[in-house]
């Protein structure tokens, strides 16, 4: 089964949530983080280098292994990938999951993905609309999420009609997500009531700037992509040891390379 879906639009926590309740392991991958190096080691483990960790294939054996964001699998391992996902199909047992924010097919049109890794994981393809496509489910999950943060709050917080005008209005590039930020500002910012000025001000996307990355080393750009996918998956699983989990690293090696990122700017090569 695949699900496809725009950034923030609950691919994670539908599956999360339906898989909970079935009482089998279940596995995450997330493909921007695999490299050549790291590869066998996150599929199969480190063995006897490292005793107590066991690959993501063990992990889920018997269970659900989940692909996250195969759309940024690196090509040149797709087919490394292809070659795994055949044996565990054909072992039996295992069912594999996975998640995308754009659409596959194209990525096999220009040669990013292999069709036949396509074909392995789009037997089934369920896409979950964006927020912008559904504005009369906004209310219900604003009310579903409230409710979770008024059990930590003293005293409760309640939405006004003009709040939740405003946030509909907004583009909402973020889904689900950005309608949660929305809301956790809110509960920050207010008393017990959310105003349309306890709304975080609203991002204009067409007016952030493209960096320009001309002249920079392999390897700074390298880091740039690295603290890029860490700085989603901590805001995609809302902690920061959750997101190490679903890397597949130890949290403190998430938060050396987030602090690692703020303090080296990356310095452009003096060679042509």
């Amino acid at each position: 089964m695949h699900l496809s879906g725009e950034t923030g639009t609950g691919k994670t926590t539908l599956l999360t949530r339906a898989l909970a309740g079935q009482g089998a392991p279940v596995a995450t991958i997330f493909c921007a983080a695999l490299d050549p190096a790291s590869f066998e080691a996150e599929l199969f483990g480190t063995g006897a280098t490292d005793p107590g960790r066991i690959g993501r294939i063990e992990a889920a054996a018997g269970g659900t292994l989940v692909l996250e964001a195969v759309d940024l699998l690196p090509p040149a391992l797709a087919g490394r990938l292809l070659a795994t996902l055949d044996a565990v199909l054909d072992s039996g047992g295992t069912r594999i999951v996975s998640t995308a924010t754009q659409p596959l097919w194209p990525l096999c049109a220009n040669g990013t993905l292999p069709e036949a890794l396509y074909f392995r994981l789009c037997d089934l393809t369920l896409t979950l609309p964006p927020l912008r496509a559904e504005p009369a489910f906004l209310a219900p999950f604003l009310d579903a999420w409230l409710a979770e943060i008024n059990r930590a709050r003293p005293r409760p917080l309640a939405l006004s009609a003009r709040f939740v005008k405003a946030l509909a209005a907004r583009p909402l590039p973020g889904n689900l997500r950005e309608a949660i930020a929305a809301l956790r500002c809110a509960a920050l910012c207010a008393g017990t009531t959310a105003e349309p000025a306890h709304l975080p001000p609203a991002r204009d996307m067409a007016a952030a700037p493209v960096p320009d990355r001309t002249g920079l080393p392999l390897k700074d750009l390298v880091r740039e992509f690295e603290i890029r996918t860490i700085e989603n998956s901590v805001a995609d699983h809302g902690s920061k040891r959750s997101a190490a989990k679903a890397l597949g690293i130890d949290v403190a090696t998430l938060i050396r390379k987030m602090n690692r990122s703020r303090d080296t700017q990356p310095t452009r090569s003096e060679t042509p």
